[in-house]
């Protein structure tokens, strides 16, 4: 019996490393950032290599500092993130964006999602995160803004000339065209009081 439990013991510590490389390869694979922390304490036990590129700082720095992973974040939204990231994550995936203001680079937009994991008689909850680079989406997303409000523009620069021009043909209408129907009308009058008085055919016409 004890043999019996000690193999299944070792298979299970066996399956459980497995799991912990496969999480490792897939977590490096990956494009964003995955770490995990105590629920309780927020010390971090793991956080991947993706980290140092979106941070632009050393995993090594985490697992010594948890609370500088604020160091990066956008002052603007670094309050929002500190009560997301310091707060007591729900068992249902929570998700905050924010701005990672990176010293040695261009600033990076990430979407960061967490979620509580119950760690089970006697061991405590862990939060799992992952945050995703969305800098290319949101450079997207401002990008077709910038065109809306372009076309936009356009829009009513083409109507404003299409009113400008409606414009100039009224005025063109009344004025040149109204001058030469009063000449004609005046050309006309002068004929019509030098035709002979038997001409009536032509006056009519005229």
């Amino acid at each position: 019996e004890l043999q019996s439990e000690l193999r299944e013991r070792g298979r299970l510590e066996e399956a459980l490393d497995d799991a912990q490389v496969a999480f490792r390869q897939i977590s490096r694979s990956l494009r964003g950032v995955v770490w995990i922390r105590e629920a309780a304490t927020g010390q971090v036990t793991y956080v991947s290599p993706g980290y140092e590129h979106v941070w632009g700082r050393s995993c090594e720095s985490l697992y010594r500092d948890p609370a500088s992973l604020l160091d990066a974040v956008h002052p603007e939204d670094r309050e929002h993130v500190a009560r997301a990231v310091g707060g007591d994550a729900s068992p249902e995936p929570d998700a905050v964006e924010f701005r990672v203001a990176r010293t040695d680079g261009p600033t990076r937009w990430v979407a960061l999602r967490q979620v509580r994991l119950d760690g089970g008689p006697g061991r405590t909850d862990k939060v799992f995160a992952l945050a995703e680079d969305i800098t290319e989406q949101k450079e997207a997303e401002a990008q077709s803004r910038r065109l809306e409000a372009q076309l936009r523009l356009l829009a009513r620069r083409l109507d404003e000339a299409r009113e400008e021009e409606r414009h100039r043909l009224a005025i063109w209408i009344h004025d040149e065209i109204g001058q030469m129907l009063t000449a004609l009308r005046l050309d006309l009058a002068w004929v019509l009081k030098r035709l002979p008085p038997r001409a009536a055919e032509m006056r009519d016409a005229l």
